[in-house]
């Protein structure tokens, strides 16, 4: 599902662009990825909006950051954005803030820059609006077999679990007859002022084809709750007591 005019009166279509960002958040630090440990890899947004435009990388660094909302002076990114009106009813907010999973993301990158192929954790769906750029997106059906949605190890190498890579690699098989048809991805351009929303338990992956800039967020509704509260029962039993 794609919704357009969602984000008519947000400030971030004026106020999100990589040079107001670079002033306004010029000596913050933003996670930009993990190093071979797992351990974030964070920038300065001065410096990362100097990569963000010089860049070269096949696979560049891309800033998603959930903790932005409890920073005192990244949060004031959430005066910029509301969230849209359909996913007002999430229900992870009455587990309060400091006891529910990370759920909304500052994101921002370059070219190549992307997600790769995954569902959302806990059974949650998604919403992701863009305010600046344009994304790629690949979206498929629950019940495709992870097996050939994955890049091969022997492709991919230590890149297989970038979008670029996924594109590069597994799209091409997308497009073939062999392809199970129940399982053809759905294809979508989004462009600045749209909002994407994507159900709980389908697989998706993103690219941005340009310097591009978003919020996103999880949340789960009285729809797809059952498979939530199951998903954390299991996986986050604390959070579900």
């Amino acid at each position: 599902v794609v919704i357009i005019n969602g984000q008519l009166d947000w400030q971030a279509n004026k106020k999100w662009t990589i040079e107001r960002l670079c002033r306004k958040y010029r000596n913050q630090k933003f996670k930009c990825g993990e190093d071979n440990d797992g351990y974030s890899v964070k920038l300065k947004m001065k410096y990362y909006s100097q990569y963000m435009l010089n860049n070269e990388d096949d696979s560049p660094l891309y800033i998603f950051d959930s903790s932005f909302g409890d920073h005192p002076k990244k949060s004031r990114l959430l005066e910029d954005y509301f969230v849209p009106k359909y996913f007002s009813d999430d229900l992870f907010r009455y587990a309060g803030e400091p006891r529910r999973p990370p759920y909304r993301w500052f994101v921002m990158g370059p070219p190549r820059s992307g997600t790769g192929i995954h569902i959302d954790p806990l059974g949650t769906s998604a919403w992701n609006s863009i305010v600046r750029g344009h994304k790629r997106w690949a979206i498929f059906p629950p019940h495709t077999p992870k097996e050939i949605l994955k890049v091969p190890a022997s492709l991919g190498g230590t890149q297989r679990d970038e979008a670029i890579s996924w594109f590069a690699l597994v799209y091409p098989k997308t497009q073939l007859p062999s392809w199970p048809q129940d399982c053809k991805p759905i294809e979508i351009l989004h462009c600045p002022g749209e909002t994407v929303f994507i159900p709980g338990g389908w697989w998706h992956v993103v690219l941005n084809l340009d310097s591009s800039i978003a919020v996103t967020q999880n949340f789960a509704s009285p729809v797809n709750f059952p498979v939530v509260w199951h998903k954390t029962v299991r996986g986050r039993p604390k959070l579900s007591k």
